[in-house]
């Protein structure tokens, strides 16, 4: 019975030495490869590989079920800030569904002034009263005030 439970140890250590990327020598030891060392292996009984095996499982199953940690941060960059001076200034048009806005990148007409200020300096084309398309230039100030809020400070068009 003992010799059986031998046997079955070895090859139940086998098995999960394969499974982690183990090669088998003889029955006594197991060459296992290592993982962060492309042809370096190292030698080891059966019953540590399936010790090592067992823990590497534990530790991959144990991170698996950590909560994830959300933090809501008072976050904003330029493009929150773009996006936010878009918002302020067609509610200003006569015909904010006509705006056209330049295919330029924001990175290249946002300029972050320190505070959470934002100054964007861009143009846009949109209808006036009269239907006539009319390209306008704009200079707009906005400022993060936590959360998803935002001021205009100051817009000249």
């Amino acid at each position: 019975m003992k010799k059986q439970m031998t046997i079955f140890m070895c090859c139940m250590a086998t098995a999960l030495a394969i499974w982690y990327g183990s090669t088998i020598t003889n029955t006594d030891k197991i060459k296992t490869k290592v993982a962060s060392e492309p042809e370096q292996y190292y030698i080891e009984s059966p019953k540590e590989a399936a010790a090592r095996a067992r823990k590497q499982n534990e530790a991959r199953i144990q991170k698996q079920n950590q909560p994830k940690q959300i933090t809501m941060e008072s976050k904003h960059d330029k493009l929150d800030a773009f996006t936010m001076a878009q918002d302020f200034i067609e509610s200003r048009l006569k015909c904010p569904r006509t705006a056209k806005w330049p295919w330029i990148s924001y990175k290249k007409v946002t300029v972050h002034l320190g505070n959470g200020r934002y100054q964007i300096s861009s143009y846009l084309d949109a209808q006036n009263s009269f239907g006539a398309l009319v390209r306008t230039h704009f200079i707009c100030v906005v400022q993060h005030t936590g959360g998803s809020d935002w001021r205009l400070i100051n817009l000249t068009m």
